[in-house]
């Protein structure tokens, strides 16, 4: 995705910088010898444009995903109000 706007083949370490983390890292990710921190997964959705559990494969069902498409339209009440009933499926579950 990201070589692709590129339009021109580029290095693992060029990748690495585009992310924003070490090029170690990167390395370590790709062969499964290190999974990435919370911080460099959100790191890495920002910059290549997509949401954190669709870099890590996961699938949302689709009430999710709706909310998560439109969490920014959400005032703080109802942000708090969709928090709570969601709190309180959980706990009976």
């Amino acid at each position: 995705m990201w070589q692709a706007t590129q339009r021109r083949r580029t290095t693992l370490g060029e990748f690495a910088d585009f992310l924003q983390i070490s090029r170690v890292s990167l390395s370590q990710y790709i062969n499964g010898r290190r999974l990435p921190d919370d911080e460099n997964i959100a790191k890495m959705a920002v910059k290549l444009g997509t949401e954190v559990y669709e870099l890590m494969g996961r699938d949302l069902d689709s009430t999710l995903l709706f909310i998560v498409k439109n969490w920014d339209k959400l005032t703080d009440k109802q942000k708090q109000n969709l928090l709570a009933t969601m709190e309180a499926n959980l706990k009976r579950r």
